[in-house]
């Protein structure tokens, strides 16, 4: 690769990484469309099976860009070309940096009224251009991790990943361990020295990187202690501790294949939680207990100050995998109702599958009034396309005697919008339900919101299930109250006024204590049980 390529390679990949921790109008999308056939066409001359698609629909434009590598670190690497789409006339064209870069402060000023929009004239002198964020680490020369001394610039990924693979690898060969152990205690250690507070005593020359500008090194010591903590102090450890530091630390040895980013960012949590738990440190518990801080926004540059809200990246301990991102098509749950005669069995949703049938249930007139997702099929492929892949819900289809009947997604309540109007903790979880048939034999309401409710309260990481139906659904809010939910009252969101209600496992309980030893006694899925046709 050319060395202009790779620098502008290097830029646009900070700058859609940027975009990506400030704003929430992107997604992860899957595959190569079925219904969509000069997407199709797009998307199949690329090597990859996973792109990023960014919705600048209000432009009359959508953007996929190829994705090697996502990052639970926010630390996405790319595949370039990508390209652009002007949804009006379907074209397609490659999309360049500053296409994006203008789409994206185009995207930044409509938010915020107060920012100059002659920003937006790219001849204007008032335009600042992106600079490359400096999210910089440094290796502490001790004993203890390593005699490896260096800063880097961690955007870039060849300089950046030789180095932490060296160090790693030079302390798995002096402790005599494996790199998986090795880098696990390795990172450890870095995270004692690093501390609560003191940045700066880690960082081999200060000049180059200063962070908490706003506060000193004393007051933050203070700061820890103290009765009541300015949210000011936690924002600025976020930003320039853990965003800045750790976590493009965390990406660099995801990248290097050493290591989750996962199971880092588990090591993160702990090792504050720890502190905070010790030492009751104030800055520690609002480390570990912020769902979202304050960020500078970057896209500006220096010149312009604005700030973004972003979730905390540590609540990632509390997002259950088995339901967000189950690992198989097979069957996540069975279960025989002896009563009833009724066995039901819960899958993941499959969208070459499944995706004409549950088009067929929301197109139906009982679906258009309350589901409304009667969309073309071109509009529903691509709503599945963006909601499996990603970290925060997935789908799932019910069948009950063999028959698909009923279809849900579970969602994670902290990142979903309805986590803005309650106080939601990060172990609350919940669904939205379509029962397919009309036909009172064949609903099954009772058993279906019970299979639901057993498995999610069989995952240990689910301590609360919230419910948000609209509130012209009485028959689904009474269904969940008898299984055990309690209504919390009504909250009128953007797209819905809905009943909020909440369920703990005490609560469904009382109402089923028969079901109290399924966390614990799991009953065993049937190997000959074929869940659909093949």
């Amino acid at each position: 690769m050319e060395l202009d390529t790779f620098n502008n390679n290097r830029s646009f990949t900070a700058l859609i990484n940027t975009y990506c921790r400030e704003f929430y109008s992107w997604s992860r999308y899957m595959g190569v469309p079925k219904y969509d056939q000069p997407l199709a066409d797009q998307l199949a001359k690329t090597s990859c099976t996973c792109h990023l698609r960014f919705d600048f629909s209000n432009y009359d434009v959508e953007i996929f860009i190829p994705l090697d590598y996502f990052s639970d670190a926010g630390e996405h690497r790319f595949h370039f070309p990508a390209f652009e789409r002007c949804l009006q006339k379907q074209e397609i064209k490659t999309l360049t940096f500053d296409r994006f870069l203008q789409l994206a402060k185009q995207s930044l000023i409509d938010e915020n009224e107060s920012i100059d929009k002659r920003l937006l004239a790219t001849s204007d002198e008032l335009m600042p251009a992106f600079a490359v964020p400096k999210r910089l680490f440094a290796i502490k020369a001790s004993a203890n991790i390593g005699s490896f001394r260096h800063i880097v610039n961690s955007v870039d990924d060849v300089h950046a990943t030789s180095l932490v693979v060296y160090c790693i690898k030079s302390f798995a060969a002096a402790k005599g361990m494996n790199d998986g152990w090795a880098t696990l205690e390795w990172f450890r250690k870095y995270l004692e020295l690093l501390g609560c507070n003191d940045l700066d005593r880690l960082l081999a020359i200060d000049v180059f990187y200063k962070p908490f500008t706003t506060s000193t090194l004393s007051e933050r010591k203070d700061a820890g202690q103290a009765e009541h903590l300015p949210e000011k102090y936690i924002d600025e450890w976020m930003e320039e501790t853990l965003v800045n530091h750790l976590l493009p630390l965390v990406a660099q040895i995801g990248k290097a294949g050493l290591m989750a980013e996962k199971t880092l960012i588990a090591l993160i949590h702990s090792h504050y939680k720890n502190v905070a738990e010790v030492e009751n440190n104030l800055l520690a518990k609002g480390i570990i207990h912020c769902r979202r801080f304050n960020i500078k926004g970057k896209l500006l540059g220096d010149t312009i100050t604005y700030y973004r809200s972003v979730p905390n990246v540590l609540h990632e301990v509390f997002r259950e995998d088995v339901l967000l991102n189950p690992r198989w098509p097979g069957p996540v749950y069975f279960k025989v109702f002896d009563n009833e005669q009724v066995t039901v069995a819960i899958r993941p949703f499959d969208i070459d599958r499944d995706l004409e049938m549950v088009h067929q249930w929301f197109n139906s007139e009982h679906a258009k009034t309350i589901w409304k997702m009667d969309w073309p099929l071109r509009e529903l492929e691509h709503f599945y396309r963006t909601l499996l892949p990603e970290k925060w819900a997935h789908a799932y289809i019910g069948e009950i005697n063999g028959t698909p009947t009923f279809n849900f997604e579970v969602y994670w309540a902290t990142r979903d919008i309805v986590g803005d109007y309650f106080e939601v903790l990060p172990t609350d979880y919940g669904t939205h339900l379509f029962i397919a048939p009309t036909d009172k034999q064949k609903k099954y309401p009772s058993i279906t919101t019970q299979s639901i409710v057993d498995w999610l309260f069989a995952q240990s990481k689910v301590g609360r299930l919230v419910g948000e139906g609209a509130v012209e659904s009485m028959a689904a809010l009474m269904n969940k109250i008898h299984v055990g939910f309690r209504l919390q009252g009504v909250i009128v969101m953007p797209h819905k006024k809905a009943h909020l209600n909440f369920c703990y496992r005490e609560w469904y309980w009382e109402k089923f204590p028969q079901n109290r030893l399924i966390a614990h006694e799991r009953e065993q899925i049937p190997t000959d049980v074929q869940l659909y046709d093949k």
